[in-house]
């Protein structure tokens, strides 16, 4: 199923600017671009935008594993906890530490200082 065509899963995000980002995200990858930044305030639902668009990704096969990276071990849990165990329980999903990485799982998360530490 082609990424633009798929619907987004309304139990994750309800508004409406949540959804037109997530199809502008799509709209860009479907143009050939591989990046794409969201700039959302406070309290706009960040993470669950991206729960949603990581759950487009995993469905419409554009992506087979995600990495999700954040600078605060905060911003790593509530990914962990509140995006990914709660939006997309069915997930196997693990937090990086080490070099010893779970390649059952689909979903990680990460601070980018762990991820310097094991790239050097």
């Amino acid at each position: 199923m082609p990424l633009q065509s798929a619907s987004i899963n309304t139990s994750i995000v309800e508004r409406s600017y949540q959804h037109e980002a997530i199809r502008r995200v799509t709209e860009a990858f479907a143009n050939k671009k591989r990046r794409a930044l969201l700039v959302m305030a406070t309290g706009t639902g960040k993470t669950r935008t991206i729960m949603a668009l990581i759950d487009l990704f995993l469905r419409t096969h554009q992506a087979q594993n995600v990495l999700f990276l954040a600078d605060r071990d905060a911003l790593v849990e509530q990914a962990l906890t509140d995006g990914f165990k709660a939006h997309l329980p069915h997930e196997p999903r693990d937090r990086i530490y080490t070099h010893r990485i779970d390649t059952t799982k689909r979903l990680f998360v990460a601070t980018e200082q762990t991820m310097n530490l094991l790239l050097r």
